[in-house]
């Protein structure tokens, strides 16, 4: 049986964990450990529940048992808070951890037996836990990983239009081409029709 860490990506951390127990109905339940971490949910198997409850079969073998279930928190779509539990719905895929193996299983691979539309998680945490705690935990780490809004385009005061006004006007001014004179050779400016030191015509 392997520890929680084992399964943690980099840079994931734990931020919270309760005695749970997974209630997959019809009298299916599997005593564990539900873990938050800020970038999914987890239920790990207790070691002497593990051979009682959770079993699949996956290509051909049979009695797969579960060690754990892991799903990405962007994938959550909703959380619905009961008395005694919080069940998870989700969209997109989650992680089965199968004796050591890991298993992809989503919408369109429920235990690689039939499609489903939505995946749903029921975890039971007691009377005395906190459920609107974990509801909120869940739901401030789900919008941190979610994409920022794009900065809106700063807004240009008046006084900021009138100044980079002037500052192109300088610059063009800044560009004006000299000609020279054909007749004294004295520079003018390119804008001049006559020369200002001989008064030729030169435009």
């Amino acid at each position: 049986m392997r520890n929680i860490n084992s399964i943690l990506e980099a840079g994931e951390q734990v931020i919270k964990k309760q005695a749970s127990v997974y209630d997959q109905g019809i009298g299916n339940q599997s005593d564990g450990t539900l873990y938050l971490t800020n970038r999914s949910l987890i239920f790990h198997v207790n070691q002497n529940t593990m051979y009682r409850g959770l079993e699949l079969i996956i290509e051909g073998e049979k009695n797969a048992h579960i060690e754990f279930i892991k799903i990405p928190l962007e994938n959550i779509t909703n959380i619905d808070k009961k008395r005694l539990s919080i069940e998870v719905f989700t969209a997109g895929s989650y992680f089965r951890e199968i004796e050591g193996r890991k298993y992809l299983l989503g919408p369109k691979g429920y235990d690689r037996s039939f499609e489903i539309e939505q995946s749903s998680f029921k975890f039971t945490l007691g009377i005395f836990a906190d459920k609107e705690e974990w509801v909120n935990l869940i739901n401030q780490n789900r919008n941190s990983l979610a994409p920022s809004e794009p900065t809106p385009p700063k807004e240009i005061s008046q006084k900021e239009q009138v100044e980079a006004t002037a500052m192109r006007e300088k610059i063009i001014i800044k560009e004006i081409v000299k000609i020279k004179c054909p007749y004294c050779g004295t520079l003018n400016d390119q804008t001049s029709s006559r020369c200002q030191h001989c008064g030729a015509r030169i435009n």
